[in-house]
């Protein structure tokens, strides 16, 4: 048996899970704040590793250096990964060292500075959803 991996679409707490191998399908429910599961099918018992989007809207690919302005006026120099259709959320790696790194936690209010593109964010601020590792998601408040 080998594990595939794919991705699926939530939609309802729930994902219309297709077996790679025999293209057998199945409504399956996944219970909230799962990202990631392995689902065997129910035919053929081949093992696939479910990758779980919950966005609404698609991401852009947006790759570079932002500044993340803090509300204290503190600026960090991050690497942006992706931005939400609309300007709606963004995800970056922050820099390891950097002692402000250690301001920014879930929860908390952030401006986006972009210098090769200064309409892409505007002057809205963000509420950092996540934190995973060096990876920070955050979301339009």
């Amino acid at each position: 048996m080998t594990r595939s991996r794919r991705t699926f679409q939530v939609v309802n707490n729930k994902i219309n899970f297709k077996c790679h191998s025999c293209n057998a399908k199945r409504l399956i429910a996944i219970p909230v704040g799962v990202m990631r599961r392995s689902i065997k099918c129910h035919k053929c018992q081949e093992s696939t590793l479910c990758i779980l989007n919950r966005r609404l809207r698609p991401r852009q690919a947006q790759t570079g250096k932002v500044v993340v302005v803090t509300v204290n006026y503190d600026l960090i120099e991050v690497m942006l990964y992706d931005v939400t259709d609309g300007s709606v959320g963004a995800s970056f790696d922050l820099p390891y060292g950097n002692p402000l790194t250690k301001k920014i936690r879930s929860g908390s209010k952030i401006r986006l500075n972009c210098n090769w593109n200064r309409y892409l964010f505007g002057s809205k601020y963000y509420i950092v959803k996540s934190i995973r590792g060096q990876r920070v998601g955050v979301g339009i408040s």
